[in-house]
């Protein structure tokens, strides 16, 4: 739980109050887990995410991308990462 101490346009306040042992949550979205801690985004239409994550997974095979400099949306990267075993 986060309580925003003062009234303004703003989504969260500094403090977490955490009500389970668990600090974070697992969601899978097209069989690969996700972790969502305190103040990440996360999606919150699973079945938009789940396609989005989906379309771009097949874009990135396509065009046969093999290696990715960066990518700042780790659930993104994450969808497109193909397993060693699978490389061979």
């Amino acid at each position: 739980m986060n309580l925003q101490p003062v009234h303004m346009a703003r989504l969260e306040g500094d403090e977490e109050f955490f009500l389970t042992e668990s600090h974070s949550l697992i969601e899978q979205f097209n069989d690969v887990p996700m972790v969502i801690r305190p103040k990440s985004f996360f999606q919150t239409n699973p079945k938009v995410a789940a396609q989005l994550y989906a379309t771009a997974r097949e874009w990135v095979r396509e065009i046969g991308l093999r290696k990715c400099g960066t990518c700042s949306v780790v659930s993104v990267a994450l969808h497109c990462i193909v397993p060693v075993s699978r490389r061979l």
